[in-house]
Order: structure tokens, then sequence, then C-alpha cells
């Protein structure tokens, strides 16, 4: 069941990878939070070496490269589409690989970043608990992890993202009762031109994502609640998605 979800996840991206920079746009303002968040931390770093897991089209990461001199940016990504566009980037290399299992070294970089909730597109708990696990043991003594994840439990601030709580109640009890999936899943569809495009995400409570960093090892440096439209630092949970900077510490 799991390995069926999976496909779905990696399909929708292989459909998607044309037109993904161009879908993600309207994210805009949350994703330069993120990244402002980031590039604080690693102009910090001498040469910094940094792994992007899920790093779709590698526009993402070929952006952070170029704010910071003298660093080294490696992609994976489990979608071939994706990977096939992220060779064109400059970067310094992009595998494709599921990142349950990297293909890389112990302690080989300083830090890694998944974002874009590509953390959330594994379709299990055990998965999860696995990758974390890697994230772990390629990332040098005190290195950082930077990851962004979908809260289940987000209401949405504007007109673009907004859910009443009664909806997210009925889809966290659907994902529960329904035998293909657990409590945070959901399968989605989204318009591409004139055709659908379906596919699977997890979403996350903060006291889940906390247990699994902390499971793995990792101690959590920074915790923020990101407004999904504005890019806003919010307060209250339900008002964004959650970013956490987890530091490796042995």
């Amino acid at each position: 069941m799991t390995q069926d979800l999976s496909r779905l996840a990696i399909q929708c991206f292989d459909r998607l990878a044309p037109f993904y920079d161009r879908k993600t746009a309207n994210r805009k303002k949350y994703n330069t939070a993120i990244d402002n968040q980031i590039i604080k931390y690693l102009l910090k770093q001498d040469k910094p070496k940094v792994l992007d897991v899920g790093c779709g089209t590698g526009s993402r990461a070929q952006k952070l490269k170029g704010k910071i001199k003298g660093s080294r940016f490696f992609g994976v990504d489990a979608s071939t589409k994706m990977v096939e566009i992220a060779k064109t980037k400059k970067l310094d290399s992009v595998l494709k690989t599921n990142m349950v299992k990297l293909p890389f070294e112990d302690s080989y970089f300083d830090d890694i970043i998944c974002l874009f909730n590509s953390f959330g597109y594994l379709s299990d708990y055990q998965d999860r608990k696995k990758t974390l696990s890697e994230f772990y043991r390629v990332l040098s003594k005190g290195g950082l992890l930077f990851i962004d994840v979908m809260n289940a439990w987000h209401l949405g601030e504007e007109k673009e993202f907004k859910r009443s709580l009664l909806t997210v109640f009925w889809e966290w009890l659907f994902a529960v009762i329904n035998p293909r999936l657990s409590a945070g899943d959901k399968i989605f569809s989204i318009d591409v031109g004139a055709f659908q495009i379906s596919g699977f995400v997890h979403g996350f409570t903060d006291h889940e994502m906390r247990d699994l960093l902390k499971g793995a090892g990792f101690s959590i440096h920074k915790f923020l609640i990101i407004g999904y439209n504005s890019g806003e630092i919010k307060k209250k949970p339900r008002q964004g998605q959650f970013f956490y900077v987890a530091k490796k510490i042995n």
C-alpha cells in the first residue's frame, strides 16, 4: 500500500516537472522567507557543502548557491523528470535517488535543506524515521538541517489558501478511517493547464515533527510558523507552515 502511494507521489512530480517552477511561483513570498532564514546561517559558514534533498528542478538550490560565496550544492530527487531539469542548473552534482537511502559517506555535508514539504511526500512513518536518520548520518558534527513541512491543521490566512476547522477535521478523519491512508495523509489533485495531476502528501503536527527529529538525534535549534501566502512569521500554530532548523549534536 505504501509503495503505491510512493509511486503516486513520484508520478505526480514526473508529470509536474515541466510546469513546476511556474506553478510554485505563487508561493514566492513563503519560499523567500524560508530562503532568507537559511541564508543567514550559511553566510556564517566557510564554503559550506550543502545537500538539497528533494531538489526538484534545482532552481532553488541554484539561487541559494549564488548567494553563498564558495558554497557547493548537491541535489537529489526521486523524480526522473525533475532530475533531468536539475542537471541543467549550476549545481555541483545531481543524482536520482530516494531520500530514504542516500548514496553518500558519513559526515559528508555541512548542511542539508529539505524544502517545500519534500519530506511530506514520504508515504509512511518508518520511511520518515529512516530518512531523518540518513540526514543525521551524512551531516558532519554540528551540521544543520533546514526543513519545512505542511502543517496538517493549517487554516490559511488569505483567499488563496484558507480552510475552515471543520474541513481540516474531516480531512483528518477521512485519512484515519481510510485503510489506504494514515492520520495526516491526503490524496490531492492539482490543475495544470487543461489536465489534472493526482498526488500524495502527508501533513504534520508540530508534536509529530519534534518527535521524529529528536528520535533521529537532532536538537531543534529554531522553530518558526510561516504564513503560506504572506511569508510572515506567525504566532499561532494554525496560521502557517512549520519550519525547523535542527542540529546534529554528535
